[in-house]
Formats: structure tokens, C-alpha cells, sequence
């Protein structure tokens, strides 16, 4: 026993290589794990973690990653045919390049069919691991080892003498070590083995650079079992053998250190024998919460699975529960968690009004439901005058190009560090986007002749900074005090009439949208001197103003100790509020324009129904997403299969409830404490396995707290004829009612024999009314709040601009478009004089913007203009 732990304690001085641990940061993509942290410790509730938290997140996200940038492998596909059929055949004698690399094993596997035969080097030098990225779980466990301590974690490897190896690191912020296995992507359930592979453990130790533990008793329940497996040594022979080899591995270190390491490895003993004794000592030791069903191994083949005893034990059976996410725990004893969808809900608002703006208010009309004059989904062109056909496709054509352009410049934002995401709008990788705002902008300039703030920036982008200076001076001055225009030139931009560039009058919601992620466009330098320029990006990510704190771990003595080259510098890990609200956004626009795109791509073939894209954008248009509340579900997968899932906006994710076939209920809480009417909803299929899709549910609202419930509107024999399909529903006026409390009960999926449930989104919605709800201030948009009553009651007061009369009718396309002209500039003279007003009653530029356009759009819906 003395002689295998010595042996195994000559292999991680490998991890403390310094150009080892170089390669390894080379390869690893940090600043988007830090990025992937941050939004994940924001959606758990911790908009200000310690650094020991935040490291702890990147942990959790290098395990991800990790999972999906190695491979495992079985058997090595045939050399020749490329196919994968090849078993293994013996063992051949290693080369000396094979040794160069610790490849002292090395296995033949011969193909099935053209009887070629594939060399499969077990390598243990973990920098070589990096270059070929697959083996099994000695690789996997080798290679993410080296990664951990690259980027500063204290890890260690844990050797399981039933044959398989894996991680652990410690965690600064729970003074404990961390559970993690790549080859599952598994964190912190460290009876995974016993009680979800069915495992019959013996002996755990955990090999690092600053000696071997004996942590079995971390990894199992089952303790009289285990005591009888323990034969090979007595207990105080495996105590001697174990202090022997620390005792090594610590004799250079300095006296401080060595009581640093011991005083840490005495209430790591006292932790797992009050686990040993039933306990958990004060919590210390994760991997028992509520929630997780523990399965049968994930990796390797069936039969090989199969023929180690991994499979796992079923389901219900002694399957154990554990692991889970924030939140509280409701009444029932299940998890209720916080929905952070905020910024999706703003999207679809800005989403909405692009739609609108670019097919006119004359074609979108509100369809009734059959049997009940229901409001359903907007028919977004759908049934629009031949008059106005040239007209739509036109600005359709144009909001597919911005939405291009959009995208393209979200890819190259989400490219840059999360902490300054930020470059030159005249940068070439903006191209597409600036070509866009110049269109817009020189429409509005040649049209009016005028300045202002789109003006500044035609100027700019054509190169002549200095009037691009005056002009942005004379714009306003009280833009200086944020120096953001993105609003004032959206609405600027919105007042165009030229018919002759159609990208213009879409320029305006796609700002708009912008400033939804976060995305502004700011004058940046000073003036008089070289540097001064337009840039697009998220102002002030790096100023920390609201966002996280330094953690006082280090005055505690919680993060003392040594620390790789690859841990954070002093102050280097924190970010800013605004950083992490704008990468939320900027990743679910990635998902929600593309989807946009091909509602739009409908529209302009002519049709904007069916239960595609259409008639989600439709719902969009039409109503506005509840966002903000607590959902709980009778079941879910956790760590990242959990019913909030659902409900976070994202393809991306999904609830899964393994026992949800036979029946399964998700409940969803309002966050606040007014009733909402809810009246459509929303269910998309996950990315895999139809059979799992529901195809029979009900949909019920409680006023009394779950005592009582009433059934808003049932499906059944419901089906997804695709991956990450939505299916838009609405409730009949009848059954729509205001409650606090919604739930989602399912009875069957799709295939009778499957006893898995799973969907991606289930998203509720009620009536939009115009104006809009009240945005977060984090995003200001054309869309934003406007008291529009209070405003109209106003108007016999303050006498406003003339009246706007709608145009007579017209019997050609061409007089269309030229009466259209007319009611554009008809529009925006009212806008700009709005606006005017407004500023002088010194409202903010941005407010009277979007108050002036929001006012001068409900004047026109009312029949006042």
C-alpha cells in the first residue's frame, strides 16, 4: 500500500510545471468561463460574490467546458476505413516517443472489417493529454488536473482503488474540497459512485502536491459494508502509509505553511468522521442536497458500462438524491428558485416594436379566436392591403439586413473580454453595422438638410471628425453628462421619410435594441486632442459602479497559501454590474434574432402563420412576457436540468424530470404582489429526443395560494415537428382570470413507453398595452415607459402640433408610397416638437425621446392625430 501511494505521488509534480500550466492557459477560454461565472452567480441570486464564490463559479464552468473539449474513447476508429468498429486486441510494446511521454501502455484494437489494426498510446504526461484530447478516465482526470492548477486551483487527483480517477479542488469560500469528475461533468456529488454507479468502494485517496489523504468516508454511506472490503491493510497501517508520504511531500515547505497545511487536513479528518458518525459537521461536506437522482455511469459503452457493474441501479429504487441550486424551499419541501429573465423580457419588448414599426400600424390588426372573439396572436401582415405591398416588403427587407448587421456585431462583441467589451465604430469588424447607422444617418441629414445627433455621426463615419464634434456639441448638452446619444439618434432616425432607403426607417428599433444589451454609441476622448471617436460597445463594464466587491478571504486567511500563476491578480477578478446584465442580454439575442430573422423571412414570402417562428413573433407583437417570478416543479435533474430552466428564455437549457412521463406539474409564482391576467403562453421542445416532448397538458391558475385551482385551457395529441419548436396558445377571454400562482400540469409525453419529461421554454404572457410596462433602468429604449394619460390629459392645456390626417385613399403602390412620405414627415414633425417641449421642461434627452415617441404613437392609435 506504502509502495502504490509513493508511486502515485511521483506523477503531479507535472501539474506544478510552469510551461505545463502556460499550455494549458493557452488553451483554456478564460475570460468566457469568467463571463459564463458571472451570469451564473447573477441567476442564482449573488449580484455581489466574494472572489473565493466567483472562483468557485469558474470552477463549475471549467468542468463544462472541459466536458465538451475532450473526447472519450473506446476503441480508436480503423486507421484505414475510418470507421469506428475496431476491439481491442493486446497490448504492443511502447516506442521510445511513446516513453517521452509516459506512454508506458499501449493497446492494439484491430477493425471488424478490413482487419487493419490502431495504436492507442495511454499517455500520462498531462501536456501531451492538451494535443490529443481523448482516452478515458485516467486522461481525463490527468489532463483537467493540470487545467484546475493552471489557472490556480489547489487541486489533487482522487485514486479510486475499484478502478477510476478523478478530481478534487478546494474551495476557499466552503473551506472544503470540491467533488469533480470530468468524465461526467459531474460537481460536488461525491456518492455518485456508490450509490448512483452502484459501486462497491474500498479505498479513496487524494494525491497532490502537498501529500495523500485517506477520503473514502467522503464517497460513501454505506458504512459497515465497507469495513468488511477493507482488507488489504489494516486502518492504522493505510494512517501510517498515508503520513509517511505527506510527510515527504512537506519536508521543504516552511514551518507556517506546513501548520497552514495541517490545521487544514485536521478539520478535512473531523468533517468526514462526523459524516462517518451520520453528521455533517456544521455542513461543511456537499453533495446531499435535495434534488439530484444520482444515475448509472454516462460514459463508455453499454457493454463496457455494463460489465464493470456502472449501469447504475434503477430508478426510485435506492437511488439516492442530492445536489441542486439556490433558492428556498417551499412549503412541500421542494426547491422554489428566482427567475432572472428580465433582460428577456425587454428583448421581446424591443423585438415587438421593431415588428411593429416595420410592417405599419394599417396591418396589424387583432384577429379574433374562434368561438369567442378572443384577442389571439397579432397577424403580423397577414391579410395587408395590395397598396401596401411594395412598401412592407421593402422594410422587411430592410429589418432583415439590420438584424444581420446586428448580429454580426454582437459576434464580435461577445469575442472581446466581458470586462471591456467595447472597440472603434469605425472599426472594421463594425463595417456592417456602421454601413447601416451611416444609410439611416445620411437619410435623415440629405432629407432635412439638419444636424443633431444623427448628423454628428454621418459626419463622423464619413471621416470628417471635427463637424462630427460641432455637431454632436450642438446636439444637446445634456448628453454629456452619460455621453450616450444611442436614444436621441434612434429617435432622430425614426422620423426619416425616405422611401428610396428602407434600412432607415429600421435603424431606430435596431438601436433600440441595442441599447437592450447594454450597447451604446458614446463620444470617447478629448476634445481639441488626437483619440477622440465614436465607440460602440457597453460603456463603463470595467468602473465596478454597483457591481461586485473585493472579498476579505485574503485578511482571513481564507485564500493565504500558495497560488499558481494562473490565479487572479489583486482586484483582477471583479466586474461591473453593467458587464454582466449586457453579456445576459447580448446571449439571448444571439438566440431570440435569429429566430426574428426567419418570422421575417415568412412574412416575406407571405405567410406569417402556422406554429412556427410566425406565430411566436406574432405573440411577441402582441403581448408582453411575465418575467421575474419563482418556479418549483414535483421533479427536475439538477445540477443544470432544473425546472427554472424552462423558464429562463433560452434554447439553450431545459427542464428534464425523469419520472415526468407518467405525469408532472411545474408551478410558476409571481414576483410580485399584483395579479397578472394571463392571457397566451408558449411551450418549445428541447434539442433532443421527441419522444420526450409533452403532447397533453393543462394549463391552471390559484387566487388562493394553490388551495383550489382553475383550468385556463387544456391540449392534448399536441406535437413538435421539430427541434426547439414553439407552439404559441391562447387563453379564451372566458378563462382568462388575474391570479398570482400558474401551473403546468402535464399528463402524457409523446411516446407512452418513455418515462422522461422535458421541454426548453414555457413562457406565460398577458395583454400588451401601449405604453409598454416600465423597463429597467439598466436599459432605456424608444420602448420605455410613458404616462400617456397623464400626458393626453395635458393637450387642452398645451395646445400641440396639428393634427395628422390619414391619408385619402390610393389606387396605385406609387401614390401609397408618396402618401406615406407625407404622413412620415406629418409624424415627425410631431415627434421632434414633442421632443422639443419635453427638453425644455428639462427631462433627460434620452426620457423625452422615448416619452415624445411613445405619446405621439398613442395619439395616432386614439384618433387624435
Amino acid at each position: 500500500l506504502r509502495s502504490f501511494t509513493l508511486l502515485a505521488f511521483l506523477h503531479p509534480p507535472c501539474y506544478e510545471d510552469p510551461s505545463r500550466q502556460a499550455k494549458a492557459r493557452s488553451l483554456i477560454p478564460r475570460q468566457q468561463l469568467e463571463e459564463a461565472a458571472a451570469v451564473y452567480l447573477v441567476k442564482q441570486g449573488q449580484c455581489q460574490p466574494s472572489e473565493a464564490e466567483f472562483r468557485d463559479a469558474v470552477l463549475r464552468h471549467l468542468l463544462i467546458w472541459f466536458k465538451s473539449w475532450f473526447k472519450w474513447v473506446d476503441s480508436p476508429p480503423c486507421p484505414k476505413c475510418h470507421t469506428p468498429t475496431c476491439t481491442f486486441h493486446g497490448n504492443a510494446t511502447p516506442s521510445a516517443e511513446d516513453l517521452r511521454w509516459g506512454g508506458q501502455r499501449v493497446e492494439l484494437h484491430r477493425c471488424k472489417q478490413c482487419g487493419s489494426t490502431a495504436r492507442f498510446v495511454r499517455y500520462n504526461d498531462p501536456a501531451k493529454l492538451l494535443d490529443t484530447r481523448e482516452g478515458r478516465c485516467g486522461e481525463w482526470a490527468n489532463a483537467f488536473t493540470l487545467c484546475c492548477r493552471a489557472l490556480g486551483y489547489d487541486a489533487r487527483q482522487v485514486v479510486d482503488w475499484t478502478d477510476h480517477v478523478w478530481t478534487e479542488c478546494f474551495s476557499h469560500a466552503d473551506q472544503r474540497w470540491l467533488h469533480l469528475d470530468p468524465c461526467e461533468a459531474a460537481f460536488d456529488t461525491p456518492l455518485l459512485y456508490e450509490q448512483g454507479w452502484g459501486k462497491k468502494l474500498t479505498y479513496v485517496f487524494g494525491v497532490g502536491r502537498d501529500g495523500v489523504a485517506d477520503i473514502i468516508w467522503r464517497y460513501t454511506r454505506r458504512w459497515d459494508e465497507l469495513q468488511h472490503r477493507r482488507t488489504e491493510a489494516s486502518e492504522s497501517a493505510v494512517a501510517a502509509a498515508v503520513a509517511a508520504v505527506t510527510a515527504r511531500a512537506r519536508a521543504n515547505l516552511s514551518v507556517d505553511e506546513r501548520r497552514r497545511l495541517e490545521g487544514r487536513d485536521k478539520q478535512e479528518r473531523e468533517d468526514l468522521r462526523g459524516r462517518r458518525g451520520g453528521g455533517r459537521e456544521g455542513g461543511r461536506e456537499g453533495g446531499e442536497r435535495d434534488g439530484v437522482v444520482l444515475g448509472g455511469r454516462q460514459t463508455g459503452s453499454v457493454e463496457w458500462r455494463a460489465a464493470r457493474g456502472e449501469l447504475g441501479m434503477e430508478r426510485g429504487d435506492e437511488g439516492r438524491k442530492g445536489g441542486g441550486g439556490e433558492g428556498s424551499e417551499g412549503k412541500d419541501g421542494r426547491m422554489e428558485r428566482r427567475v432572472v429573465d428580465g433582460h428577456i423580457r425587454r428583448l421581446f419588448m424591443a423585438v415587438g416594436d421593431m415588428c411593429r414599426n416595420v410592417v405599419g400600424p394599417d396591418t396589424c390588426g387583432v384577429e379574433a379566436a374562434a368561438g369567442g372573439g378572443a384577442r389571439a396572436v397579432l397577424a403580423v401582415a397577414a391579410g395587408a392591403p395590395a397598396a401596401r405591398t411594395e412598401p412592407v416588403a421593402a422594410e422587411v427587407a430592410g429589418a432583415q439586413e439590420s438584424l444581420d448587421a446586428l448580429l454580426s456585431l454582437l459576434s464580435v462583441l461577445r469575442c472581446l473580454p466581458f470586462r471591456s467589451r467595447a472597440l472603434p465604430l469605425n472599426d472594421k469588424r463594425c463595417d456592417p453595422f456602421r454601413r447601416i447607422l451611416l444609410d439611416a444617418a445620411a437619410s435623415t441629414v440629405s432629407s432635412r438638410g439638419g444636424g443633431g445627433a444623427a448628423a454628428a455621426v454621418a459626419a463622423a463615419m464619413a471621416g470628417t471628425a471635427s463637424t462630427a464634434v460641432a455637431s454632436g456639441n450642438a446636439s444637446g448638452r445634456d448628453r454629456s453628462s452619460d455621453g450616450n446619444i444611442t436614444t436621441a439618434i434612434a429617435t432622430t432616425i425614426t422620423t426619416t421619410s425616405s422611401q428610396e432607403r428602407p434600412l432607415a426607417s429600421s435603424a431606430a428599433p435596431l438601436l433600440s435594441l441595442l441599447t437592450v444589451m447594454g450597447v451604446t454609441i458614446w463620444m470617447e476622448g478629448v476634445e481639441g486632442r488626437d483619440g477622440r471617436g465614436w465607440m460602440v460597445g457597453v460603456k463603463g463594464v470595467g468602473e465596478g459602479e454597483g457591481g461586485v466587491e473585493k472579498g476579505k478571504e485574503d485578511s482571513k486567511g481564507g485564500m493565504e497559501g500558495r497560488k499558481g500563476e494562473g490565479a487572479a491578480a489583486e482586484g483582477e477578478w471583479r466586474y461591473g454590474r453593467e458587464a454582466v446584465l449586457a453579456a445576459m442580454a447580448m446571449q439571448a439575442a444571439q438566440e431570440v434574432l435569429p429566430r426574428v430573422k426567419q418570422a421575417l423571412a415568412q412574412m416575406r414570402a407571405g405567410s406569417s402563420g402556422g406554429d412556427g417562428d410566425g406565430s411566436w413573433l406574432q405573440c411577441v407583437v402582441q403581448h408582453e412576457r411575465v418575467c421575474g417570478g419563482w418556479v418549483t416543479a414535483d421533479g427536475e435533474n439538477p445540477p443544470n436540468e432544473l425546472a427554472i430552466a424552462a423558464c429562463d428564455g433560452s434554447l439553450q437549457t431545459k427542464w428534464l424530470h425523469h419520472e415526468g412521463g407518467k405525469g408532472a406539474w411545474m408551478q410558476y409564482r409571481l414576483g410580485g404582489s399584483a395579479p397578472v391576467t394571463v392571457t397566451a403562453y408558449s411551450i418549445t421542445s428541447a434539442n433532443d429526443c421527441p419522444e420526450r416532448d409533452p403532447c397533453c397538458w393543462s394549463l391552471q391558475a390559484s387566487t388562493d395560494a394553490g388551495v383550489t385551482w382553475r383550468v385556463l385551457d387544456s391540449q392534448s395529441a399536441v406535437g413538435f415537428s421539430s427541434r426547439h419548436q414553439t407552439r404559441v396558445f391562447p387563453v379564451r377571454p372566458a378563462n382568462q382570470s388575474a391570479a398570482s400562482l400558474y401551473r403546468l400540469a402535464i399528463s402524457a409525453v409523446q411516446d407512452p413507453s418513455c418515462s422522461c419529461l422535458q421541454l426548453a421554454c414555457f413562457d406565460l404572457f398577458t395583454s400588451r398595452k401601449l405604453p409598454a410596462q416600465p423597463h429597467n433602468h439598466h436599459a432605456p429604449t424608444t420602448a420605455g415607459a410613458v404616462d400617456v394619460k397623464s400626458e393626453a390629459a395635458k393637450d387642452e392645456e398645451h395646445p400641440r402640433s396639428p393634427v395628422i390626417k390619414p391619408p385619402s385613399s390610393v389606387v396605385t403602390a406609387a401614390a401609397a408610397a408618396a402618401a406615406a412620405a407625407a404622413a412620415r414627415e406629418q409624424f415627425a414633425a410631431a415627434v421632434r416638437e414633442e421632443f422639443q417641449r419635453l427638453v425644455v421642461e428639462k427631462v433627460p434627452a434620452n426620457e423625452a425621446a422615448s416619452r415624445a415617441l411613445k405619446l405621439v404613437q398613442y395619439r395616432l392609435s386614439q384618433g387624435r392625430q
